[in-house]
């Protein structure tokens, strides 16, 4: 046996191998999603978290809190307290970071909400109810495709060069190598996972309960929506803040959202994560339809 045909034969099983890992990791990410997901409707920022992910609960609250008058913005983009009522656990977070002096500009505090504990703690309460995927099955799924769609390209690579040397590469174990590689990798765009972590149900939840909450007031139509719906003349200095935050956050070493310390790091956009404060639609495959997250109001 040439050593090209030994070479390829080897590809074959590690082409084999890489997708078959594929499927596991998708299959473990579905199998591990709490069925059935329970069904009290999602709060505000709860749909923020859904539909955008740590970031976008973090340009939620920011905005919910100026538009009724408890944080104000000065001329140095610095957000300060104006009245300290708080009635969630996120939003007394925010009242924490800007303290009760000067304030904290929109660039720190952004981020510094979309790492706090209660942030998180609203991502760990969707993964419970089964809405999210858990950010390492999901992050797992990514690399596995991306694992397989470079053994692919390197099958193929191996196969255009043993045609350049002479190998008759129409007959197996190249042939075979050679279709393997091309629908495995045409395969993978109907087995990856969307960008964002919402699981089946989490995207029919927000498709159930996105309108209701664009329509409940700024504050609910940037968590649907992200700040690119912030088209106020008195909302352009926050927007513009807001997305300066989060296009510094996407640009640093690491995911943005949920911080290196957090179990959301890495996790990708939701329905568009990343930091997806400009709203996103998510869209991608491996995952079909699901169940709501119950009734609406």
């Amino acid at each position: 046996m040439s050593l090209p045909t030994l070479s390829v034969i080897v590809l074959n099983v590690v082409l084999t191998a890489s997708f078959a890992h594929l499927l596991v990791r998708r299959f473990l990410a579905h199998r591990r999603l709490p069925r059935p997901p329970d069904g009290r409707p999602p709060d505000l920022y709860e749909v923020a978290f859904l539909a955008g992910g740590p970031g976008r609960v973090a340009d939620t609250v920011i905005r919910a809190m100026h538009h009724d008058g408890r944080v104000g913005l000065d001329e140095h983009a610095r957000v300060y307290v104006r009245r300290a009522e708080a009635h969630n656990p996120v939003e007394r977070e925010l009242l924490t970071l800007c303290g009760p002096g000067q304030g904290l500009r929109v660039r720190r505090l952004r981020p510094a909400l979309a790492r706090s504990a209660p942030v998180r703690a609203y991502g760990d309460a969707l993964v419970r109810r089964g809405l999210l995927y858990r950010p390492e099955d999901h992050r797992r799924w990514r690399r596995a495709c991306r694992a397989h769609l470079a053994v692919c390209a390197t099958v193929l690579v191996a196969v255009v060069l043993s045609a350049a040397i002479g190998v008759d590469t129409a007959r197996a174990p190249a042939g075979y190598a050679l279709v393997s590689a091309l629908l495995t990798a045409v395969a993978v765009r109907f087995l990856r996972p969307d960008r964002s972590l919402a699981g089946p149900a989490g995207r029919a939840c927000l498709r159930e309960h996105s309108a209701r909450w664009r329509k409940h007031g700024p504050a609910g139509a940037v968590a649907v929506g992200g700040t690119r719906v912030m088209t106020g003349a008195d909302e352009l200095a926050l927007r513009n803040e807001l997305r300066w935050a989060a296009g510094a956050a996407a640009s640093a070493p690491g995911s943005p959202d949920g911080g290196s310390g957090s179990p959301w790091h890495g996790s990708g956009h939701g329905c568009g994560w990343g930091d997806s404060s400009d709203g996103g639609g998510g869209s991608g495959g491996g995952c079909g339809g699901g169940g709501g997250c119950g009734g609406g109001t």
